[in-house]
C-alpha cells in the first residue's frame, strides 16, 4: 500500500483458494477409530478395513447433506464394481435421534452396501478436520492417506481410476 501511496502502482489482489485441514493428512497414517454401525449398531473398527491390496474409502457424510444424498449412491455403485480392490466406511453426523433414523432409512432405501458408522460427538470428524460434506479420505494398503476427495461432483473413475489401475497390476503380478 505505501508504494501505491507513492505513486509507484497498486498492489494484485487474488482470491486465496479454501482451505481444507483434512488434506494436510496426504502421505499421514490414517487415524484409526471404533464406533457404532448406523443400522446394525454393532462396534466396527476402521482399521480392521485397512489392507489387504485394497484402497478403503472413508466417507464422511450426513443424511441432511443435499450434495451427500447424491454422492453416497454413486460410491456404492463404484464399491459394487470394484469389491476386489477396494473397501469402504462411512461415517455419518448423527447429533440426535431424528437423523440417526433418517440416516438409516436412507441407507435402506439406497440399498448402500457399505458398512457406515455413527459419529455422534463428531470426534472423528474432528479429528481428521473434516469441515464439509461429502468429504472421502482415500487410505492405501499401507495405511496411509493417499488422496482427500471434496464435494459431489468427483469424477471417481478419473480420481481413483490409476489407483485401481495401479493395484490390479500388483495384484496380477503377485499372482
Amino acid at each position: 500500500l505505501d508504494t501505491a501511496l507513492e505513486g509507484g502502482g497498486h498492489p494484485t489482489v487474488s482470491q486465496v483458494p479454501r482451505h481444507y485441514p483434512v488434506t494436510e493428512l496426504i502421505n499421514e497414517p490414517f487415524i484409526d477409530f471404533t464406533l457404532n454401525s448406523v443400522v446394525e449398531n454393532k462396534l466396527l473398527r476402521f482399521s480392521d478395513h485397512i489392507g489387504d491390496g485394497k484402497l478403503t474409502l472413508l466417507i464422511f457424510w450426513s443424511a441432511d447433506c443435499g450434495h451427500c444424498k447424491v454422492e453416497l449412491p454413486e460410491l456404492n455403485e463404484y464399491y459394487r464394481k470394484h469389491r476386489d480392490l477396494l473397501d469402504m466406511v462411512g461415517i455419518v453426523k448423527v447429533p440426535n435421534d431424528a437423523i440417526k433414523q433418517r440416516t438409516t432409512d436412507f441407507i435402506n432405501a439406497q440399498k448402500i452396501s457399505f458398512p457406515n458408522v455413527v459419529d455422534r460427538s463428531q470426534k472423528v470428524f474432528g479429528q481428521y478436520q473434516v469441515r464439509t460434506t461429502p468429504t472421502t479420505v482415500v487410505v492405501n494398503p499401507q495405511g496411509r492417506v493417499e488422496s482427500v476427495l471434496i464435494g459431489a461432483s468427483v469424477d471417481l473413475e478419473e480420481e481413483l481410476g490409476a489407483l485401481i489401475d495401479k493395484l490390479k497390476k500388483s495384484q496380477s503380478e503377485g499372482a
